[in-house]
Protein backbone atom coordinates (compact mmCIF):
# COMPACT_ATOMS: atom_id res chain seq x y z
CA UNK A 1 0.00 0.00 0.00
CA UNK A 2 2.97 2.32 0.77
CA UNK A 3 4.53 1.59 -2.48
CA UNK A 4 1.04 2.50 -4.32
CA UNK A 5 0.82 5.64 -2.40
CA UNK A 6 4.07 6.71 -2.95
CA UNK A 7 4.12 8.88 -5.98
CA UNK A 8 6.16 7.41 -9.24
CA UNK A 9 10.17 8.39 -8.53
CA UNK A 10 11.57 10.29 -12.18
CA UNK A 11 14.11 8.24 -13.32
CA UNK A 12 17.45 9.64 -12.88
CA UNK A 13 18.93 12.11 -15.57
CA UNK A 14 20.46 10.41 -18.18
CA UNK A 15 24.60 11.38 -17.27
CA UNK A 16 27.61 10.56 -19.53
CA UNK A 17 30.86 9.06 -18.03
CA UNK A 18 33.83 11.00 -17.54
CA UNK A 19 36.59 9.01 -19.86
CA UNK A 20 40.10 10.64 -19.91
CA UNK A 21 40.32 10.06 -23.35
CA UNK A 22 42.72 7.90 -24.69
CA UNK A 23 45.95 9.08 -26.84
CA UNK A 24 44.86 9.33 -30.60
CA UNK A 25 46.98 6.75 -33.00
CA UNK A 26 46.00 6.79 -36.74
CA UNK A 27 45.07 2.94 -37.65
CA UNK A 28 46.71 0.98 -39.74
CA UNK A 29 44.29 0.43 -42.29
CA UNK A 30 39.97 0.00 -41.26
CA UNK A 31 39.42 -3.80 -40.69
CA UNK A 32 35.86 -4.17 -41.90
CA UNK A 33 34.85 -6.71 -39.44
CA UNK A 34 36.45 -4.66 -36.72
CA UNK A 35 33.32 -4.63 -34.18
CA UNK A 36 32.33 -0.62 -33.58
CA UNK A 37 31.73 1.20 -30.47
CA UNK A 38 27.88 0.04 -30.18
CA UNK A 39 28.95 -3.53 -30.44
CA UNK A 40 31.96 -2.73 -27.60
CA UNK A 41 29.45 -0.96 -25.79
CA UNK A 42 27.15 -3.74 -25.60
CA UNK A 43 29.58 -6.79 -25.14
CA UNK A 44 30.90 -4.54 -21.97
CA UNK A 45 27.20 -4.67 -20.00
CA UNK A 46 26.04 -1.09 -21.37
CA UNK A 47 22.77 -0.92 -23.26
CA UNK A 48 22.77 0.60 -26.16
CA UNK A 49 21.82 4.09 -26.65
CA UNK A 50 17.96 5.05 -27.37
CA UNK A 51 17.36 6.85 -30.72
CA UNK A 52 18.66 10.22 -30.25
CA UNK A 53 19.81 9.94 -26.80
CA UNK A 54 23.06 9.22 -24.56
CA UNK A 55 24.52 5.63 -23.82
CA UNK A 56 22.69 4.00 -20.88
CA UNK A 57 24.85 3.16 -17.57
CA UNK A 58 24.29 -0.59 -16.96
CA UNK A 59 22.01 -1.00 -13.87
CA UNK A 60 24.36 -3.84 -11.90
CA UNK A 61 23.17 -3.62 -8.03
CA UNK A 62 26.60 -5.73 -7.68
CA UNK A 63 28.32 -2.12 -8.99
CA UNK A 64 26.45 0.07 -7.04
CA UNK A 65 24.50 0.86 -9.94
CA UNK A 66 20.82 2.05 -10.04
CA UNK A 67 19.67 5.41 -8.78
CA UNK A 68 21.72 6.59 -5.53
CA UNK A 69 24.30 3.86 -6.38
CA UNK A 70 27.93 4.01 -6.12
CA UNK A 71 28.71 4.76 -9.56
CA UNK A 72 25.53 7.08 -10.08
CA UNK A 73 27.37 9.45 -7.37
CA UNK A 74 31.05 8.81 -9.34
CA UNK A 75 29.39 9.76 -12.79
CA UNK A 76 28.86 13.69 -13.03
CA UNK A 77 27.18 15.48 -15.59
CA UNK A 78 30.78 17.54 -17.79
CA UNK A 79 30.47 19.25 -20.92
CA UNK A 80 31.19 17.73 -24.06
CA UNK A 81 34.87 17.82 -24.63
CA UNK A 82 36.67 19.90 -27.14
CA UNK A 83 37.25 17.81 -30.17
CA UNK A 84 40.70 16.77 -30.80
CA UNK A 85 43.48 18.54 -32.32
CA UNK A 86 44.46 17.45 -35.73
CA UNK A 87 46.16 14.24 -36.80
CA UNK A 88 49.18 16.02 -38.39
CA UNK A 89 49.56 18.48 -35.31
CA UNK A 90 50.27 15.09 -32.95
CA UNK A 91 53.21 13.74 -32.81
CA UNK A 92 53.25 10.09 -32.53
CA UNK A 93 53.51 8.27 -29.66
CA UNK A 94 57.22 7.80 -28.30
CA UNK A 95 58.96 10.47 -31.09
CA UNK A 96 60.04 13.77 -30.61
CA UNK A 97 57.69 16.95 -32.86
CA UNK A 98 60.33 17.25 -36.34
CA UNK A 99 62.29 20.42 -36.46
CA UNK A 100 62.61 22.11 -39.56
CA UNK A 101 64.75 24.85 -38.63
CA UNK A 102 67.77 21.92 -37.57
CA UNK A 103 68.11 20.30 -40.29
CA UNK A 104 68.37 23.26 -42.41
CA UNK A 105 71.02 24.12 -40.46
CA UNK A 106 72.66 20.88 -40.57
CA UNK A 107 72.12 21.03 -44.49
CA UNK A 108 74.30 24.60 -44.57
CA UNK A 109 76.88 23.26 -42.41
CA UNK A 110 77.33 20.18 -44.68
CA UNK A 111 78.04 22.39 -47.52
CA UNK A 112 80.67 24.80 -45.86
CA UNK A 113 82.80 21.82 -44.99
CA UNK A 114 82.01 20.42 -48.59
CA UNK A 115 83.50 23.65 -50.02
CA UNK A 116 86.23 23.80 -47.62
CA UNK A 117 87.35 20.70 -48.81
CA UNK A 118 87.04 21.55 -52.08
CA UNK A 119 89.67 25.05 -52.04
CA UNK A 120 91.81 22.86 -50.17
CA UNK A 121 91.82 20.62 -52.88
CA UNK A 122 92.13 23.18 -55.51
CA UNK A 123 95.40 24.64 -53.93
CA UNK A 124 97.33 21.27 -53.86
CA UNK A 125 96.40 20.11 -57.42
CA UNK A 126 99.09 22.94 -59.33
CA UNK A 127 102.03 21.87 -56.85
CA UNK A 128 101.27 18.24 -58.03
CA UNK A 129 100.96 18.74 -61.86
CA UNK A 130 103.65 21.11 -63.59
CA UNK A 131 101.92 24.29 -65.49
CA UNK A 132 103.20 24.40 -69.23
CA UNK A 133 105.02 27.52 -70.69
CA UNK A 134 103.22 30.65 -71.82
CA UNK A 135 103.62 29.95 -75.54
CA UNK A 136 104.42 32.81 -77.70
CA UNK A 137 101.78 33.85 -80.14
CA UNK A 138 101.52 31.77 -82.77
CA UNK A 139 102.71 33.23 -86.54
CA UNK A 140 100.70 32.54 -89.63
CA UNK A 141 101.67 29.99 -91.64
CA UNK A 142 102.59 31.96 -95.12
CA UNK A 143 100.51 35.15 -93.89
CA UNK A 144 97.29 34.45 -94.77
CA UNK A 145 96.37 37.63 -93.51
CA UNK A 146 98.22 39.07 -95.96
CA UNK A 147 96.73 40.82 -99.14
CA UNK A 148 92.90 40.50 -97.30
CA UNK A 149 93.70 42.56 -93.79
CA UNK A 150 94.95 45.83 -94.13
CA UNK A 151 97.14 47.06 -91.57
CA UNK A 152 96.14 49.27 -88.17
CA UNK A 153 98.01 52.81 -89.04
CA UNK A 154 97.96 55.72 -86.95
CA UNK A 155 95.76 57.33 -89.22
CA UNK A 156 93.52 54.31 -89.54
CA UNK A 157 89.74 54.59 -88.39
CA UNK A 158 88.84 52.27 -86.02
CA UNK A 159 85.74 51.74 -86.78
CA UNK A 160 86.87 51.03 -90.48
CA UNK A 161 89.43 49.03 -89.33
CA UNK A 162 87.40 46.92 -87.29
CA UNK A 163 84.56 46.19 -89.49
CA UNK A 164 87.01 44.96 -92.15
CA UNK A 165 88.64 42.96 -89.31
CA UNK A 166 85.51 41.51 -88.56
CA UNK A 167 84.93 40.07 -91.94
CA UNK A 168 88.36 38.85 -92.18
CA UNK A 169 87.77 36.25 -88.80
CA UNK A 170 84.89 35.34 -90.28
CA UNK A 171 87.01 33.32 -92.61
CA UNK A 172 89.64 32.95 -90.77
CA UNK A 173 89.99 29.26 -89.23
CA UNK A 174 93.63 28.66 -87.84
CA UNK A 175 94.05 32.39 -86.15
CA UNK A 176 92.43 33.44 -82.94
CA UNK A 177 91.83 37.48 -82.74
CA UNK A 178 94.31 38.44 -80.60
CA UNK A 179 97.13 36.91 -83.23
CA UNK A 180 95.45 38.37 -85.82
CA UNK A 181 95.11 41.53 -84.37
CA UNK A 182 98.56 41.51 -83.23
CA UNK A 183 99.45 40.40 -87.08
CA UNK A 184 97.49 43.96 -88.16
CA UNK A 185 98.97 46.05 -85.60
CA UNK A 186 102.97 45.07 -86.86
CA UNK A 187 103.94 48.69 -88.41
CA UNK A 188 102.48 50.31 -85.12
CA UNK A 189 104.34 49.98 -82.03
CA UNK A 190 101.56 51.23 -79.96
CA UNK A 191 98.89 49.44 -81.23
CA UNK A 192 101.23 45.69 -81.27
CA UNK A 193 102.40 46.84 -77.43
CA UNK A 194 98.49 46.74 -77.04
CA UNK A 195 97.66 43.68 -78.16
CA UNK A 196 100.34 41.92 -76.40
CA UNK A 197 98.81 42.94 -73.24
CA UNK A 198 95.82 41.39 -74.59
CA UNK A 199 94.47 38.01 -73.00
CA UNK A 200 95.21 34.85 -75.29
CA UNK A 201 91.84 33.36 -75.62
CA UNK A 202 89.63 37.20 -75.14
CA UNK A 203 86.62 36.85 -77.54
CA UNK A 204 85.66 39.09 -80.51
CA UNK A 205 83.19 40.85 -79.05
CA UNK A 206 85.40 41.75 -76.10
CA UNK A 207 88.13 42.57 -78.26
CA UNK A 208 85.77 44.57 -80.12
CA UNK A 209 84.81 46.90 -77.39
CA UNK A 210 88.10 47.20 -76.19
CA UNK A 211 89.74 48.15 -79.06
CA UNK A 212 87.02 50.76 -79.43
CA UNK A 213 87.37 52.28 -76.45
CA UNK A 214 91.06 52.45 -76.35
CA UNK A 215 91.23 54.01 -79.94
CA UNK A 216 88.55 55.87 -80.43
CA UNK A 217 88.60 58.47 -77.96
CA UNK A 218 92.48 59.61 -80.26
CA UNK A 219 90.81 59.59 -83.55
CA UNK A 220 87.61 60.95 -84.40
CA UNK A 221 84.76 58.51 -85.43
CA UNK A 222 84.10 58.45 -89.08
CA UNK A 223 80.50 59.36 -88.22
CA UNK A 224 82.06 62.73 -86.96
CA UNK A 225 84.06 63.54 -89.90
CA UNK A 226 81.86 62.71 -92.48
CA UNK A 227 78.87 64.94 -90.87
CA UNK A 228 81.67 67.82 -90.98
CA UNK A 229 81.87 67.44 -94.38
CA UNK A 230 78.69 67.41 -95.08
CA UNK A 231 77.79 70.78 -93.02
CA UNK A 232 81.20 72.22 -94.38
CA UNK A 233 80.21 72.28 -97.62
CA UNK A 234 83.36 70.01 -98.62
CA UNK A 235 81.44 67.58 -100.65
CA UNK A 236 80.74 69.54 -103.76
CA UNK A 237 79.93 68.95 -107.28
CA UNK A 238 82.39 68.54 -109.92
CA UNK A 239 81.11 70.58 -113.26
CA UNK A 240 83.03 68.50 -115.53
CA UNK A 241 81.92 64.81 -113.90
CA UNK A 242 78.47 66.30 -113.77
CA UNK A 243 75.66 65.36 -110.94
CA UNK A 244 75.30 61.68 -111.32
CA UNK A 245 79.35 61.68 -109.58
CA UNK A 246 78.69 64.01 -107.07
CA UNK A 247 75.08 62.40 -105.73
CA UNK A 248 77.00 59.31 -105.54
CA UNK A 249 79.85 60.45 -103.53
CA UNK A 250 77.24 62.87 -101.24
CA UNK A 251 75.19 59.49 -100.65
CA UNK A 252 77.98 57.66 -99.56
CA UNK A 253 78.97 60.39 -96.94
CA UNK A 254 75.62 60.56 -95.65
CA UNK A 255 75.28 56.85 -95.10
CA UNK A 256 78.78 56.70 -92.93
CA UNK A 257 77.55 59.81 -90.95
CA UNK A 258 74.66 57.55 -90.17
CA UNK A 259 71.45 59.07 -92.38
CA UNK A 260 69.82 56.85 -94.54
CA UNK A 261 69.11 58.60 -97.85
CA UNK A 262 66.32 57.69 -99.79
CA UNK A 263 64.77 55.56 -96.80
CA UNK A 264 63.84 57.46 -93.84
CA UNK A 265 62.52 60.33 -94.70
CA UNK A 266 63.32 62.41 -91.81
CA UNK A 267 67.06 62.14 -92.83
CA UNK A 268 65.56 63.45 -96.49
CA UNK A 269 64.61 66.79 -94.85
CA UNK A 270 67.64 67.26 -93.23
CA UNK A 271 70.27 66.40 -96.84
CA UNK A 272 68.22 67.95 -99.27
CA UNK A 273 69.59 71.63 -98.64
CA UNK A 274 73.08 70.20 -97.72
CA UNK A 275 72.95 68.57 -101.37
CA UNK A 276 71.58 71.91 -102.83
CA UNK A 277 74.24 74.04 -101.30
CA UNK A 278 77.11 71.44 -102.97
CA UNK A 279 75.45 71.97 -106.37
CA UNK A 280 77.10 74.59 -109.36
CA UNK A 281 75.45 78.17 -108.66
CA UNK A 282 73.86 77.91 -112.65
CA UNK A 283 72.42 74.47 -111.25
CA UNK A 284 71.39 75.56 -107.55
CA UNK A 285 68.85 78.21 -108.71
CA UNK A 286 67.36 75.26 -110.98
CA UNK A 287 66.89 73.23 -108.36
CA UNK A 288 65.08 75.24 -106.16
CA UNK A 289 61.32 73.67 -106.44
CA UNK A 290 60.29 70.61 -108.80
CA UNK A 291 58.55 71.10 -112.04
CA UNK A 292 55.22 72.08 -109.75
CA UNK A 293 56.80 74.65 -107.70
CA UNK A 294 56.58 72.55 -104.86
CA UNK A 295 59.53 71.92 -102.41
CA UNK A 296 61.33 68.71 -102.75
CA UNK A 297 60.52 65.96 -100.34
CA UNK A 298 62.77 63.11 -100.91
CA UNK A 299 66.86 63.25 -101.71
CA UNK A 300 65.94 60.69 -104.94
CA UNK A 301 63.49 63.05 -106.80
CA UNK A 302 66.05 66.33 -106.14
CA UNK A 303 68.66 64.35 -107.81
CA UNK A 304 66.82 63.06 -110.72
CA UNK A 305 65.21 66.65 -111.23
CA UNK A 306 68.87 67.62 -110.93
CA UNK A 307 70.53 65.49 -113.70
CA UNK A 308 67.52 66.05 -116.32
CA UNK A 309 68.60 70.74 -115.30
CA UNK A 310 72.09 69.47 -115.97
CA UNK A 311 71.26 68.27 -119.50
CA UNK A 312 69.09 70.86 -120.71
CA UNK A 313 71.71 73.56 -119.57
CA UNK A 314 74.22 71.79 -121.40
CA UNK A 315 72.27 71.76 -124.65
CA UNK A 316 72.07 75.15 -124.30
CA UNK A 317 75.67 76.28 -123.89
CA UNK A 318 76.89 73.78 -126.49
CA UNK A 319 77.48 75.81 -129.86
CA UNK A 320 75.92 74.43 -133.32
CA UNK A 321 78.88 73.66 -135.90
CA UNK A 322 76.59 74.42 -139.26
CA UNK A 323 76.26 78.41 -138.43
CA UNK A 324 79.88 78.74 -138.19
CA UNK A 325 80.48 76.42 -141.64
CA UNK A 326 77.86 79.18 -143.54
CA UNK A 327 79.77 81.80 -142.24
CA UNK A 328 82.48 80.29 -143.22
CA UNK A 329 81.51 80.13 -146.48
CA UNK A 330 80.03 83.41 -147.36
CA UNK A 331 83.40 85.07 -145.74
CA UNK A 332 85.38 86.10 -148.70
CA UNK A 333 89.12 85.12 -149.39
CA UNK A 334 92.13 86.81 -150.05
CA UNK A 335 93.65 86.21 -153.62
CA UNK A 336 96.38 83.78 -153.94
CA UNK A 337 99.25 83.96 -155.83
CA UNK A 338 101.52 80.84 -156.16
CA UNK A 339 105.35 81.35 -156.70
CA UNK A 340 107.23 78.30 -157.01
CA UNK A 341 106.58 76.13 -153.70
CA UNK A 342 105.62 79.56 -151.71
CA UNK A 343 102.03 80.83 -151.11
CA UNK A 344 101.85 84.57 -150.20
CA UNK A 345 98.50 86.55 -149.54
CA UNK A 346 98.64 89.82 -151.77
CA UNK A 347 96.40 92.24 -150.54
CA UNK A 348 95.33 95.77 -152.42
CA UNK A 349 97.99 98.38 -151.05
CA UNK A 350 96.67 101.94 -150.67
CA UNK A 351 98.46 103.20 -153.49
CA UNK A 352 96.98 100.16 -155.50
CA UNK A 353 99.77 98.46 -155.48
CA UNK A 354 100.37 95.26 -153.87
CA UNK A 355 102.82 93.71 -150.29
CA UNK A 356 102.80 91.11 -147.96
CA UNK A 357 100.10 91.91 -145.12
CA UNK A 358 101.43 93.61 -142.26
CA UNK A 359 101.01 90.69 -139.75
CA UNK A 360 99.31 87.35 -139.70
CA UNK A 361 96.21 86.61 -139.42
CA UNK A 362 96.86 83.13 -137.26
CA UNK A 363 99.79 83.11 -134.84
CA UNK A 364 101.20 80.10 -133.18
CA UNK A 365 100.27 80.24 -129.38
CA UNK A 366 103.29 79.10 -127.14
CA UNK A 367 103.02 78.27 -123.48
CA UNK A 368 102.20 81.24 -122.12
CA UNK A 369 99.21 81.60 -123.85
CA UNK A 370 100.51 84.38 -126.40
CA UNK A 371 101.62 84.52 -129.62
CA UNK A 372 105.05 84.68 -131.77
CA UNK A 373 104.55 88.05 -131.42
CA UNK A 374 103.99 89.57 -128.27
CA UNK A 375 104.38 93.08 -128.64
CA UNK A 376 102.43 93.00 -131.97
CA UNK A 377 104.85 94.48 -134.30
CA UNK A 378 104.96 95.01 -137.86
CA UNK A 379 107.12 93.49 -140.58
CA UNK A 380 107.64 97.08 -141.76
CA UNK A 381 110.15 99.12 -140.53
CA UNK A 382 110.50 102.47 -139.91
CA UNK A 383 112.77 105.85 -141.22
CA UNK A 384 115.04 104.68 -138.06
CA UNK A 385 114.97 100.78 -139.39
CA UNK A 386 112.59 99.33 -136.78
CA UNK A 387 109.47 97.04 -136.97
CA UNK A 388 106.76 99.93 -136.44
CA UNK A 389 103.75 98.78 -134.24
CA UNK A 390 99.83 98.30 -135.90
CA UNK A 391 99.53 102.22 -134.57
CA UNK A 392 102.82 103.29 -135.87
CA UNK A 393 101.84 101.55 -139.18
CA UNK A 394 98.27 102.93 -139.14
CA UNK A 395 99.75 106.75 -138.49
CA UNK A 396 101.88 106.27 -141.69
CA UNK A 397 99.61 105.13 -143.95
CA UNK A 398 96.78 107.91 -142.80
CA UNK A 399 99.52 110.60 -143.15
CA UNK A 400 101.23 109.91 -146.32
CA UNK A 401 104.39 109.36 -145.00
CA UNK A 402 107.33 107.91 -146.83
CA UNK A 403 108.67 104.47 -144.58
CA UNK A 404 112.09 105.79 -145.43
CA UNK A 405 112.61 109.58 -144.67
CA UNK A 406 109.57 110.05 -143.01
CA UNK A 407 108.40 112.95 -144.76
CA UNK A 408 105.02 113.33 -146.64
CA UNK A 409 104.88 113.85 -150.52
CA UNK A 410 106.50 110.97 -151.82
CA UNK A 411 106.18 107.39 -151.40
CA UNK A 412 108.91 105.06 -150.10
CA UNK A 413 110.26 103.63 -154.43
CA UNK A 414 110.42 107.37 -154.55
CA UNK A 415 112.59 108.49 -151.96
CA UNK A 416 115.43 110.72 -152.83
CA UNK A 417 117.34 109.54 -149.77
CA UNK A 418 116.44 105.91 -150.61
CA UNK A 419 120.03 105.25 -150.91
CA UNK A 420 120.63 107.09 -147.25
CA UNK A 421 118.16 104.72 -145.31
CA UNK A 422 119.88 103.21 -141.92
CA UNK A 423 120.68 99.52 -142.51
CA UNK A 424 118.37 97.40 -140.94
CA UNK A 425 118.95 96.54 -137.25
Amino acid sequence: MDNEQQQPLAPPPVLAMEVEPAPVQLPAAADPMAPGPVDAAVQGGAQPPAPGGNPVVPQNPALGGGPGGAVAQAVQPVQPAAPPAPVAAVAPAGLAPFDHQALVQMQLQLMQQMQQQQAAFMQVIPALIPRAPAAEPQKPRGNPAKGTLAPFTEKEDPERFFERFEIFMSYERTLTPRDALLFACRDYAAAESYALALPSDISLIALKASFLGRWSTEVLSRKERARDALVGRSILMDEVKGVREYSQRFQEKARDAGYQPGIVEMDDFTLIPLFQNGLTPALKSECVVDAEQKPFRSLTALISWASGRERALRALAKPSSKPTLAYAERTPRPRVKQTGNKRRNLLPAVDGGAHEPPFKRVQPRNAQGRGSNPLGLTKIRGPDGRLLSHLEWGMFKAKGLCLTCGQAGHRAVECPNKENKPPKK
